[in-house]
């Protein structure tokens, strides 16, 4: 069930099991001067935390439960929990949207806390869910309750709280006590704060946009941790099992970074990283939008992955800001006798990777090694393509891989020693297979003819300014 476009949590709840929870006052002594401690509420409404175990008795139960936990992972999914105890007992209805309830001082305090919203069920009836608002006191042991949506309840309909809250944590704990009956224990957090703002829809919404360009083919994908699909301003955006860390940012040239968390699965393109399958940098940004103004979404946080860890079905992936390049060496031009240029860039290299791409078929895959035939491939050497790359499919199945060697042609095939293996292309897909450079004189002048645009160092094997003596050798004679 969904209501104010978040789930509901509306799975049985043994209640009885682990009855347990949680109220945080925040309030905090404050001395001043000599005079006595006073008392400052540093929130506007209580916490409420809660804890109880959900008893699932066949495998549909358990993937059932496991989907939803799983579907609100992180820091920003919050979801719907019916409270343990009834909100109140109907006594008769008035009219579609109010009716009378049996006096319990609901009147005062109402308007106190933002949990306002209900939950009405019935045997055989779909559920309603809807906000109250207003309650007034009839003075005749009876309480007059206006709810937001026009419902027909009458006193056949048994009414629960509803709470806005989040898991206290992602790690989903269960225990088996008989073949197929799994318990669940779970911990969750009220959100009091983000009432308002559910029920207005200005909750702010993260998008993650990540892509990888190689060579003029880029690859972009767009995700939202929203619990559905989404579009602003003409882009979609997925809904995926995905959050972000806190945001460290510095305006000096140091360190800016964040921690992407999701769930490491085969569609996820940061799965990639682990192992790794990419011969191309990643990037990342964070953006957040609104879905209430549709305005263009603005951007938090632009940079590079760095770095991977796989825990169970958790992807943990370091990222940092491109103010992070400005810890690299000055200069970064090494004094070596290798090119110091990437192969085929634009504006140092200059090479043309178009005049040298050769189309190839490939044979077989196994592992890190992929057989290619093609016309173009015949009399080319021994690790003529290492340090090159190949590429294989178009769109979501567009994948590279870095040539570590190659074999001499030998009937038009070659096999060819990759860096990953290929996860989408299989025997007869036609692909582009690119030289490499090994970065010395040699091959940049016999290979490529642009030694005019290398981009390494002459250095002579002795100290020049040094020059030894020459001895000359004895006559062997005798006086």
């Amino acid at each position: 069930m969904i209501y104010l476009d978040r789930p509901v949590f509306d799975f049985a709840i043994d209640w009885s099991r682990l009855p347990s929870a949680r109220f945080e006052y925040d309030l905090r002594a404050l001395e001043i001067g000599f005079g006595p401690p006073v008392f400052a509420p540093l929130q506007d409404h209580v916490v409420h935390g809660f804890q109880f175990e959900v008893l699932m008795e066949n495998a549909d139960a358990i993937a059932a439960v496991e989907s939803f936990l799983d579907s609100v992972q992180g820091r920003f999914q919050g979801f719907w929990l019916l409270g343990p105890q009834e909100a109140f007992r109907i006594v008769a209805p008035v009219d579609a949207t109010s009716f009378d309830i049996a006096a319990q001082g609901l009147a005062q305090p109402f308007g106190d806390h933002p949990a306002t919203h209900v939950l009405f069920t019935k045997p055989g009836r779909n559920s309603v869910a809807t906000q109250l608002l207003a309650v007034a006191d009839n003075e005749n042991g009876t309480e007059r309750v206006t709810i937001k949506s026009a419902a027909q309840i009458d006193a056949t309909w048994r009414a629960w709280p509803l709470h806005y809250v989040r898991l206290a944590q992602d790690i989903e704990q269960g225990t088996f006590e008989a073949e197929g009956v799994l318990v669940y224990s779970v911990r969750v957090i009220e959100l009091p704060t983000e009432y308002a703002l559910v029920e207005t829809g200005q909750r702010p919404v993260f998008l993650y946009h990540i892509w990888s360009d190689f060579n003029g083919a880029a690859q972009h994908w767009h995700f939202t941790s929203y619990p559905l699909d989404i579009e602003l301003v003409g882009q979609k955006y997925t809904a995926k099992r995905i959050t972000h860390g806190a945001l460290n940012l510095s305006s000096k040239a140091d360190r800016e970074e964040v921690s992407i968390e999701t769930l490491y699965e085969p569609d996820n393109p940061l799965s990639l990283l682990f192992p790794l399958r990419l011969s191309t940098p990643l990037w990342l940004e964070i953006l957040e939008g609104n879905l209430a103004s549709q305005s263009a979404p603005l951007p938090i946080f632009r940079g590079l992955a760095l770095s991977a860890s796989v825990q169970g079905k958790r992807e943990t992936v370091r990222c940092a800001s491109a103010m992070d390049s400005m810890r690299a060496n000055v200069p970064s031009m090494m004094l070596q006798p290798r090119c110091n240029y990437r192969l085929y860039e634009p504006n140092t290299c200059r090479v043309n990777p178009d005049l040298l791409k050769i189309p190839v078929t490939l044979v077989s895959a196994s592992r890190r090694e992929a057989i290619v035939s093609g016309a173009g491939l015949t009399g080319k050497a021994a690790q003529f393509f290492s340090e090159g790359w190949v590429q294989f499919g178009t769109g979501a199945s567009f994948e590279v891989r870095t040539v570590l060697g190659s074999t001499p042609e030998d009937s038009g095939e070659i096999t060819l020693i990759l860096n990953a293996p290929l996860a989408y292309a299989a025997a007869a897909d036609v692909g582009l297979l690119y030289p490499g450079c090994d970065g010395t004189t040699a091959a940049c002048t016999l290979k490529f003819a642009n030694f005019a645009n290398w981009g390494g160092h002459r250095i002579p094997l002795r100290n020049l300014a040094l020059k030894a003596m020459e001895i000359k050798a004895g006559s062997g004679g005798k006086k």
